[in-house]
């Protein structure tokens, strides 16, 4: 068996990715809830822009996307509520800080609910807004998102995501219409919230020893941004890898046989 994988057929020889399970918590029926940070989103353009997420959840969520996730015991994605919260004062970047109080506060108001043990709050943040993530990375830098959890004694363990607005040097410019940017990340922090929830804050779910979680292989073995991603539903999203199918795809090969 060959045990390497030509990758963006750049010539370029990898490790064939494995990913392995390693004792975690998977999250087999996450709720994903949207939560939309400072005063942008309540602009024209900003409305329209959240109009338009709050819709991709609803489709991707429901589509052969998360079907990919079953293979690694996710049974069924829901949506959840989607809010928007006000910044005072308003900050030019967004921290682990930032995130824990947003949703901390957001849950003690009751303008962000609890559904589950299984939800995911996704704080979208704003145009020119930097992400800075705990290990050092800024959203200036190529990082356009991440997802962890912490806990708390009166809600106790929450899962959340970020996903920054990538836009003019922000994020990361999959392509030119930063609404595909900020899908194609959301994709990818969704898939690895379920995949992999507590990474940072316990047992890892599944994951590569090569590459990471399940959304970084594509985006670790260095190819054209490019081929990074698929469409599903007319919105862009990222593939990941199928351990079944031996290769990334937005969707499972059986219900698609063609190469995507």
């Amino acid at each position: 068996m060959d045990t390497s994988i030509n990758s963006f057929n750049n010539h370029v020889s990898f490790p064939t990715p494995e990913l392995t399970y390693h004792g975690g918590r998977i999250l087999s029926a996450p709720v994903f809830s949207n939560v939309y940070i400072g005063d942008y989103w309540r602009t024209t353009r900003g409305a329209q822009d959240r109009q338009y997420l709050d819709k991709f959840s609803k489709d991707i969520l429901g589509s052969p996307y998360t079907r990919v996730w079953k293979e690694y015991g996710v049974k069924r994605a829901k949506v959840g509520t989607s809010t928007s919260l006000t910044l005072s004062p308003t900050k030019k970047a967004f921290t682990e800080l930032d995130i824990q109080r947003s949703i901390f506060n957001g849950l003690q108001s009751g303008s962000i609910k609890r559904t589950s043990e299984q939800d995911v709050f996704t704080l979208f943040l704003p145009p020119g807004m930097v992400l800075l993530s705990p290990d050092g990375y800024s959203s200036r830098e190529g990082l356009g998102g991440y997802h962890s959890s912490f806990d708390s004694k009166q809600f106790g363990r929450i899962y959340y995501a970020v996903v920054v607005y990538g836009s003019t040097g922000n994020g990361i410019p999959f392509s030119a219409n930063p609404r595909d940017n900020i899908t194609v990340t959301a994709s990818h922090e969704w898939t690895e919230a379920a995949t992999d929830p507590d990474v940072n804050n316990g047992e890892l779910g599944w994951y590569d020893a090569n590459y990471g979680e399940v959304s970084d292989i594509i985006m670790d073995m260095g190819g054209p941004l490019s081929q990074a991603y698929g469409s599903v539903n007319g919105y862009k999203v990222q593939k990941n890898w199928s351990n079944r199918d031996q290769r990334f795809e937005v969707r499972p090969l059986a219900l698609h046989p063609k190469a995507l």
